[in-house]
């Protein structure tokens, strides 16, 4: 049964994706729709606890910072073929989180978004920091009225290893074939921005879903679908794009309240899917799905194989 305050932070959450996705069809600015913000919600309204334990200043600078990485690698190097922007923008962000040591996953998709989607204009910068100021905003309302309690933001990554650098090397070549993959077969979301961050989730973090990866995976195809199925729905059935876009939403808070687990990205699978045209909804499932299994199987290479450098 929802508890009070769950339900008000359902509420916040949900009324933050609606005010995006209203100013997006408002104004018909694809920019305006920016995803990370389905994951930003989750992690920063929804669930009670410090999922990224940064300060909001922090968060602030390095979705910001990512955003300006991931515009200029789309303005100098797109024309090295598809397969390799999204993981110069992977490694750039990457490696930046490594050296300010700040946690904060979603930062990885804000820089690699404007290389799957072709966005080429400095303005996506001002509407990543607006928005996430916004996200910010909520969260401060609701830790001053107790909705939500404040937690105190490390610096510090959690699980601070020495192998860190080298694990950061060895992430970049296993996402390297499914970049190749994506640009030969023309199926880009198979390097999709919110498996990216599923990516790195699994090979850096400690979350629990480690040990669940097919659950992790059954959200992510349930996301896709979900969205998929909003937006097919909001172009043949006349249903407005807000209105499918919040429920669509909506419903991914519902499956993580469910399973007692929320993981972010999947709820900006379900966003993503609104910005995507005709020909090719009907296969994003398929492409998130089979994406996500290879970040899930191969994000385990890193801490094997410098498991067993150590040992020989």
């Amino acid at each position: 049964m929802w508890r009070s305050k769950d339900a008000t932070r359902g509420i916040f959450a949900v009324t933050v994706v609606a005010t995006m996705l209203a100013a997006w069809r408002l104004t018909g600015r694809n920019l305006l729709l920016f995803p990370e913000v389905g994951a930003l919600t989750v992690g920063l309204l929804m669930v009670d606890k410090g999922v990224w334990r940064v300060s909001k200043l922090a968060c602030l600078c390095a979705m910001t910072v990512s955003a300006v990485i991931g515009v200029a690698v789309q303005q100098y190097a797109a024309c090295v073929g598809f397969g390799l922007p999204p993981v110069i923008a992977f490694v750039l962000m990457g490696l930046l989180l490594y050296v300010t040591r700040v946690q904060m996953p979603p930062a990885l998709a804000a820089a690699v978004m404007p290389t799957v989607f072709g966005i080429d204009t400095w303005g996506y910068v001002g509407v990543v920091a607006s928005l996430v100021a916004f996200v910010l905003a909520a969260q401060w309302i609701m830790e001053l009225t107790g909705v939500r309690r404040y937690q105190m933001p490390i610096v510090m990554f959690s699980r601070a290893e020495r192998d860190s650098f080298g694990k950061l090397g060895i992430m970049v070549l296993s996402i390297v074939p499914i970049g190749v993959v994506a640009w030969l077969t023309g199926w880009r979301f198979l390097i999709a921005p919110p498996l990216l961050v599923t990516f790195a989730e699994f090979a850096l973090g400690e979350s629990g879903f480690r040990r669940r990866p097919w659950q992790v995976l059954f959200m992510l195809f349930f996301g896709s679908s979900v969205g998929a199925a909003a937006s097919i729905f909001s172009r043949s059935l006349g249903i407005g794009e807000v209105l499918a876009g919040t429920c669509a939403y909506a419903v991914m808070l519902s499956l993580f309240y469910i399973f007692r687990k929320s993981f972010a990205p999947a709820a900006t699978v379900a966003l993503l899917a609104m910005l995507i045209g005709e020909a090719e909804i009907w296969t994003f499932p398929v492409q998130i799905s089979l994406g996500g299994a290879y970040m899930i199987l191969v994000s385990s290479f890193p801490g094997l194989l410098l498991k067993s450098n150590r040992k020989s």
